[in-house]
């Protein structure tokens, strides 16, 4: 039962995680990447918002590139500060790995089981990240083989897949008062920051503050706990 709940999970993000990679593999094919550059970025960074916004940057240099890519993956800092406590007893090379297989995805998943008190370990972690991986890796290489011959149009439509899978992860994780609340008040610092800031900076801006507004509310407690 526990076995097809997580795949149940699974699936619709790791079709979504397929279908943008192979987007992206599709996408590189109009820069100046080499099909080996695409492939090997994909293996080696896995994250599909810093490649998107490497791809649009490509043409403007290492420093644009790097800069982008550093302000996307910024969030990883803070969820990786929030798995510290409970990696702090695994090996060195489980520590490499956790801190290279968390995604959006997997963390919004591991975190959704923690809520529920289903996990006594990061094994479910590595299991997310694994499919993921393949997932995104396996879509990169058909993009780059074959996105050539995927319509405009219907690569246009699969980009409109990405943020949702967001919105899905946040609906998920939406189950006390405190979490609505942070949801609501990410909205609507959103909403007030667009006016102001760039999206780069704007999305690490508003989940610093969500992040610390969440810190100050109270925590629910797991199921199971007293």
């Amino acid at each position: 039962m526990e076995k097809n709940s997580k795949i149940a999970k699974v699936l619709p993000f790791a079709t979504t995680i397929f279908l943008l990679g192979v987007v992206f593999g599709a996408s590189s094919k109009v820069t100046s990447i080499s099909d080996k550059g695409a492939i090997l970025m994909s293996a080696l960074v896995f994250s599909g918002a810093s490649q998107f916004a490497a791809l649009n940057l490509w043409q403007l240099g290492a420093f644009s590139v790097i800069l982008s890519t550093a302000l996307l993956s910024s969030r990883f800092i803070l969820m990786s500060a929030s798995l510290s406590l409970e990696a702090q007893k695994l090996p060195l090379h489980q520590k490499v790995l956790l801190a290279f297989g968390i995604i959006d995805e997997s963390y919004g998943l591991y975190i959704s089981e923690s809520y529920e008190g289903k996990n006594k370990d990061f094994s479910s972690f590595f299991l997310f990240s694994f499919v993921f991986y393949l997932c995104w890796l396996s879509g990169t290489l058909i993009g780059v083989l074959w996105g050539s011959k995927i319509p405009l149009a219907v690569q246009a439509y699969l980009e409109h897949v990405f943020p949702m899978v967001f919105l899905v992860l946040t609906i998920m994780t939406l189950d006390s008062l405190t979490s609505i609340t942070t949801a609501v008040v990410t909205v609507i610092l959103f909403l007030i920051g667009i006016k102001f800031f760039s999206p780069s900076w704007l999305v690490l801006i508003v989940t610093v503050l969500s992040s610390l507004i969440g810190l100050f509310l109270p925590q629910p407690k797991k199921r199971g706990e007293k």
